[in-house]
């Protein structure tokens, strides 16, 4: 390395360490995994319980053909409502072999909660749907 390219090397060098350590105290109430998914701009945090082996998760969806039909036809619906929300979109839809569907994750109103329990019994029937969503709280904006 010559002492044309090494000088520029050596700026980009230290704007990246630089813009490292700003981005490492921007936040400095997430000092820990814990802290960082509470303080976090999206709702992550809420999966959290996800890791309790008594919850529901997507991988426990039935790969049986009817139980894949019907969660497909279940998302689609759900993502051809513009009037709901991207957490409502985002939620997970599980179905097991016995043609159960479960809807899991945060939505932003009681009322997209109702909606979309009402989505998935539509489509499966009403006593085949658990409905597991949680409103999520909001944030003021400031």
């Amino acid at each position: 390395m010559n002492k044309r390219t090494f000088i520029p090397c050596l700026l980009l060098t230290g704007i990246l360490v630089g813009s490292t350590a700003q981005a490492d105290t921007a936040n400095p109430q997430a000092g820990t995994p814990k802290e960082a998914y509470r303080n976090s701009r999206d709702n992550t945090g809420i999966n959290e319980r996800d890791r309790n082996a008594a919850n529901l998760t997507a991988d426990q969806q039935s790969n049986q053909s009817k139980a894949l039909e019907l969660t497909k036809r279940i998302r689609q619906a759900i993502v051809e409502r513009e009037d709901l929300s991207q957490y409502a979109h985002n939620i997970k839809v599980v179905t097991n072999d016995g043609g159960m569907v479960t809807l899991r994750g945060p939505v932003r109103s009681d009322q997209e909660r109702v909606v979309l329990g009402q989505i998935a019994m539509d489509i499966a029937g009403t006593n085949f749907v658990r409905n597991e969503l949680e409103v999520a709280a909001q944030r003021s904006k400031s």
